[in-house]
């Protein structure tokens, strides 16, 4: 290579790796995706609850948890093709479902507080799309929001 086209090669790399932070190419960010869809449990008042026990079944694959005011508890994970889905409460109300936004899944749960108020049924999600996650043209994530009420 002439000597004049490594100093023309060498001097547009150093000027978009200068100008990297002010928009030269595409920006994108390293945010991993969790997907999740958080789920409210509510007794008949209407009052959020933090103790109870949650079967999700997405896909086929069954997740069980049992929630508990102030702790934190995780299923085991359930592989549905190339994805990992788990179930979580963080023991401050409602439980998530990790991994499960965005792929059309069918969701059904089955829900029991220790007075034995139940809720089962598929789950009524509404999902919203950030089509500009990682920034504007760098991929998008779902997440997800559903409420039931026991009775």
């Amino acid at each position: 290579m002439h000597r004049k086209s490594i100093s023309f090669v060498l001097a547009v790399a150093l000027a978009c790796g200068a100008a990297a932070f002010s928009g030269c190419g595409k920006q994108c960010t390293l945010k991993g995706c969790q997907g999740a869809v958080v789920v409210d449990v509510r007794d008949a008042a209407g009052t959020k609850l933090l103790d109870y026990s949650v079967s999700a079944t997405v896909a086929g694959a069954t997740l069980s948890v049992s929630c508990a005011a102030g702790t934190p508890r995780q299923s085991e994970g359930a592989r549905i093709g190339d994805n990992t889905v788990s179930l979580d409460c963080q023991g401050d109300g409602p439980f998530r479902i990790w991994q499960a936004a965005g792929f059309n899944y069918d969701i059904s749960v089955s829900i029991t507080d220790q007075a034995q108020h139940a809720y089962s049924g598929k789950l009524a999600m509404s999902i919203t799309t950030d089509e500009n996650f990682n920034g504007p043209g760098c991929g998008s994530c779902s997440s997800g929001t559903a409420e039931v009420s026991l009775r």
